[in-house]
């Protein structure tokens, strides 16, 4: 699903006050007259810098100043922080520099829709669809910083708030046709959320094929999501096996190994990237079907090789 978000205030505010403009000032944006404020927080990404921002940065200045905004626009480094440079980070960088608030505004890119996988099956409650949604936040250098759309949905938007949404179809990512295939899932963090729809749905419509589940974070204590409802689902029999791995369980940050029998294994750390890397897997739509005791993979993409991986018995 597709969720609109909205900027935080505070960075917003933050912003404005670098620009040295008043929040409430008219500008021109796409064809509509908007203020400064609801712009940067409703329309503008305040994420990484673009390109466009460090050029009109480079138009408005002179001397070392001008060649830095230059190189950063061109794709380099020079002062090898590019990776802190959001737009609030930009503006501290060049502190002084003296925008127009509507040319600052024209510079930025638009914000998108955050594309959430939907959590659950219509057939458990035709009126209501779930998100499973992580709220991001590090620090990075000396600032915090917070993910737009987790941080929008958990802070920002109260109970009974109407929000802008809608379904965007994912195509070749589905169920078998045939609810008799045993099916493999491997969703790490919030990678989960499609197969606990999955699952749900296969519950719904009892479906005789088989439902194994990978999941993995960081800690179990704290990032077991739905820990309930898959013990649940283990006691009917619906999910047949469930396999976890913590990776910061330990004394020591450590690999987490989920094994898959004698023939497979899947490899991955505990951290965002690799979190972010499994997940991938599943997009590209693994089907599976029995041949034998063994269970064979492949992917949807057309001449791709089968992979015989695993067990089902086990």
């Amino acid at each position: 699903m597709a969720c609109s978000r909205a900027n935080d205030e505070r960075l917003v505010d933050a912003i404005i006050a670098l620009i040295g403009a008043r929040p409430e000032a008219i500008i021109s944006l796409d064809g509509r007259d908007l203020r400064l404020r609801d712009a940067l927080i409703e329309v503008t990404a305040l994420g990484p810098a673009p390109d466009t921002l460090f050029q009109l940065i480079s138009y408005v200045t002179g001397g070392d100043t001008r060649l830095k905004a230059k190189r950063l626009a061109e794709g380099e480094d020079p002062d090898g922080d590019l990776d802190k440079l959001d737009v609030l980070g930009t503006l501290h960088k060049f502190a002084g520099v003296k925008l127009g608030p509507e040319a600052f505004v024209e510079a930025l890119e638009r914000q998108q829709p955050r594309l959430y996988s939907i959590s659950s099956s219509p057939l458990t409650a035709e009126d209501r669809l779930t998100l499973t949604v992580d709220k991001l936040h590090y620090r990075l250098g000396q600032r915090e910083r917070f993910g737009v759309a987790s941080t929008f949905l958990d802070e920002l938007v109260a109970p009974g708030q109407t929000l802008m949404a809608y379904v965007q179809k994912a195509h070749a990512f589905a169920l078998p046709a045939d609810p008799s295939v045993p099916v493999i899932m491997i969703g790490p963090g919030t990678g989960v959320a499609p197969f606990r729809a999955f699952v749900q749905h296969r519950a719904a419509v009892a479906a005789p094929g088989k439902n194994w589940l990978f999941y993995g974070h960081q800690r179990r204590q704290t990032d077991f999501f739905y820990e309930t409802e898959w013990s649940r689902l283990q006691k009917s029999g619906v999910l047949n096996r469930l396999t976890l791995a913590w990776s910061r369980d330990g004394t020591e940050k450590s690999m987490c190994r989920i094994g898959c029998g004698r023939s497979g294994m899947i490899y991955g750390r505990g951290s965002k990237r690799a979190r972010i890397s499994m997940s991938a897997v599943m997009p590209s739509a693994w089907r599976a079907m029995t041949n034998g005791r063994w269970l064979t993979w492949w992917p949807a993409t057309a001449g791709a090789p089968a992979r015989r991986l695993l067990p089902m018995s086990r």
